[in-house]
Order: C-alpha cells, then structure tokens, then sequence
C-alpha cells in the first residue's frame, strides 16, 4: 500500500493555498492509498507547544465571540479567520502524526512513507523564511523525492543562495515545476531540463470544485463584483472598482480587508462560492485569475501593489495569464464603459489547452510515482 507525503506551505490563511493543497492531495489519493500533508514548523516552532496551542485556543474563542458581537477589531477578525481555516485542514486535509522543521526532522519519517511530493506552491521561494532545505527533502532517498508544480515564486536566486539550489535540486530525479521561469532558473543552476506542469487547482474540473462549495451565511447579494485582492490595498485599485460598481450598479465584495469583518472570515469553501457566482472578478491573485476560469467568470487583473519586503512575482502572473489565454484582461487593457467586454470572457480555446495540459500533469504524476 502506497504512502505518500506532501511537503507544502502549511501556515497562514490563504485561498489559493489551501485549496491547491487539497487539490493535489485528491489528485494523488487516485494513485497512492494514503496521501498526507506534512505540517511544517519551520521558524515557527513554538507553534507545537501545547501551551501555544492553548493560547490559540483562547483567540479563537475570543475572536468567534466578536464575530457574533457588534465588535469589529482587525486583531479579533484575524483571530476568527485562523478557526475558519483550521477548520477547513480538519476537514479536507489528511494531516501527517509527523511534523517537521528546518533543524527537527523526525528518524523515522522517510522510512514511513513511500514517496515525498513537493508542491506546489511558492516552496521554493528564496525569500520565504519558513523555506529550507526541507521542501527539496533532502531527508529522504533520492528515489522518493517527487516535485509537483513547485514555485520559486521570483525570476532569479540570490547569488548566497545558488549553491545551496544547486545541489538540493540536483538530487530530485522526478521534477517539476508551476513556471516557464522556474525551468529557466533550473537549467541554469543544473542543466536539467523542468517539466512545467499545472496548478493543482486547475486539475480540478469546475463540477468538483463546486461539490465542496458553500453559499456565505451573511451573503445578501444575488449580483456582486468579487474584488480579490493580495497585494497593498491601493487607492488606484480601490477607485478603478469604485468606478466600475457605480456604472453597473453592482455592490462589491471584498475579500481580504481586514476591517471587514464578515468578508475577512469566509472560509475556502465559501470563497469558491463567491467566486461561482460573481457577475465580475477583480483581482491581482495568482489564484484568483485560476479561480475566475475555472468558474468561467468575466476576470479583470490588475497589477499588484507590493508591500513592504516583497519581490516582484511578475513571471508567475504572466505564465498563468497566458496559459489561461487572459493577457488582453488587464485593467489598462480594457474599456469599463464597454459592457460587453468588461463582462464576457471567452474561454473556449483555453479550455482545450488545460485539458491537454490535464493529460500531461497526469503522466507526469503517474511516472513519478511509478504507476
């Protein structure tokens, strides 16, 4: 009987992220009778202590209590959207008993699974502090080491890093990764040649995202703008969907305003919801332009406004909007006083390319893990 492992991110509270994660969980479930994600702890591992655990418990009561209080406090919201989210992991992931870090990984761990899958994901992101040699799994045999759809998430490695990629990525024998600029980074560090596979996300059909879809409790809209944003909240952004609302005469969702107390605590499943049935997307997410194909939604993409510390992400916008045939849908590209092209998206063609990409992700897989 087959054991596989996930290695992924693990912390946070973030749409795209979890909902990969689940993605590529069930889609390894139809080869591997067991298939975990790994809870990784790295430079937060204080987080396991039962006395942390017991703090967190304390938050989530507080902040579930604000919830249903006529108390709105970004902190307590916080506090409230981290019990969604767990929620969701108790229900849809499949935890591994182990859990691991950058300095403690457990004796026996590559002895109880078979193979070790990473991705997807930015878990190769130089600049996340939480990432290690742990996500290249240097712990296990070579011949468990799989990478699904992997992201570095930037165009380049620092120079203090590229020793380090180099022989970490050198020892996957089956690798692959999200990016056309993940395997041009690659194949200058090794000279392997990459395989671009895709998102998890996008292995799922429409049918099979909407089955673990929920309509909002505090949804009162039937007609709606989605506006799904990651990046610095900017007054451009906010004034460009202002305009847009007004015009249409359709109020706006926001998803990640912390001061929105009700948006602030949709779960994932929920914001599958949101996003099935928005008359317009607006949004600056990787996941979020995924999302708005996979439910077949009029998308408007703008271009994130980074926050303090954070490097450019261009190359992963530009590969998903090409593959998904949506680089005429950014907002300097479009006419909002022109209803017909702000609210028809025409997906035919990119649909037929994802289910020829559908077929190749699957052999990929199915190689990996010699099946």
């Amino acid at each position: 009987m087959m054991k596989t492992a996930i290695l992924t991110i693990t912390g946070g509270e973030n749409f795209g992220n979890r909902l990969q994660n689940y993605a590529l969980q069930e889609i390894l479930k139809s080869y591997s009778e067991t298939v975990h994600t790994i809870k990784n702890y790295t430079k937060a591992e204080a987080e396991y202590k039962k006395s942390t655990q017991f703090k967190k418990k304390i938050k989530w009561f507080i902040g579930t209590a604000a919830y249903y209080l006529p108390i709105n406090k970004s902190l307590f919201n916080e506090w409230y959207r981290q019990k969604v989210f767990d929620k969701f992991n108790r229900s849809h992931i499949n935890i591994s008993p182990f859990v691991i870090s950058k300095d403690n990984v457990p004796e026996n761990l590559a002895a109880y699974y078979d193979y070790f899958v990473s991705g997807s994901d930015q878990v190769w992101n130089p600049h996340y502090l939480f990432n290690s040699h742990v996500e290249f799994m240097d712990f296990a045999q070579k011949n468990q080491r799989v990478s699904y759809a992997a992201s570095f998430g930037v165009d380049e490695i620092p120079d203090d890093r590229k020793e380090d990629y180099k022989r970490w990525l050198k020892e996957i024998p089956s690798i692959s990764v999200r990016e056309g600029q993940g395997r041009e980074i690659i194949r200058m560090l090794t000279d392997i040649e990459a395989e671009v596979v895709l998102d998890p996300t996008l292995l799922f059909t429409q049918k099979q995202w909407l089955k673990i879809s929920k309509r909002p409790k505090w949804l009162k809209y039937d007609n709606y703008i989605l506006a799904y944003y990651l990046g610095e909240n900017s007054e451009n952004v906010n004034q460009s969907v202002k305009e847009i609302s007004e015009k249409y005469n359709l109020p706006v969702i926001r998803m990640n305003q912390k001061d929105l107390k009700k948006e602030y605590s949709t779960s994932p499943e929920e914001f599958l919801y949101l996003m099935a049935h928005c008359n317009l997307l607006c949004t600056d997410s990787f996941h979020g332009i995924i999302f708005g194909f996979q439910m077949n939604k009029p998308v408007v993409i703008y271009d994130r406004a980074l926050m303090a510390g954070e490097v450019s992400m261009n190359s992963r916008m530009a590969t998903i909007q090409e593959l998904l045939g949506v680089e005429h849908r950014g907002i300097h590209n479009l006419d909002i006083n022109n209803s017909k092209e702000l609210f028809n998206c025409d997906y035919t063609n990119s649909n037929k390319r994802i289910e020829k990409e559908r077929l190749k992700a699957h052999a990929f897989i199915k190689r990996a893990l010699r099946v």
